[in-house]
């Protein structure tokens, strides 16, 4: 799920999983990382997945830090949008 702020789409990810990104790479790439290391994820489409409310589950933060990431299973997202 990507979201920022209020707003949240949930995306289907290429299956290869994370990838390491030093932030030279991602200035290479455009980006103006604060960072020095990043995990990136590549989408296979921003088509959002259909049937499922991603303003419906309740994203579980772990940590203090304001962008500290928020992961969960697709089985937990599916629950609260049964």
């Amino acid at each position: 799920m990507l979201h920022h702020d209020k707003e949240r789409v949930l995306v289907r990810l290429k299956g290869d999983g994370p990838k390491f990104y030093p932030k030279t790479a991602l200035e290479n790439m455009g980006f103006a990382p604060s960072g020095d290391y990043y995990l990136g994820f590549e989408i296979k489409d921003f088509t959002p997945v259909p049937s499922i409310d991603p303003n419906a589950y309740e994203l579980e933060r772990k940590g203090q830090q304001r962008f500290t990431p928020c992961f969960t299973t697709i089985d937990k997202i599916m629950a609260t949008n049964e």
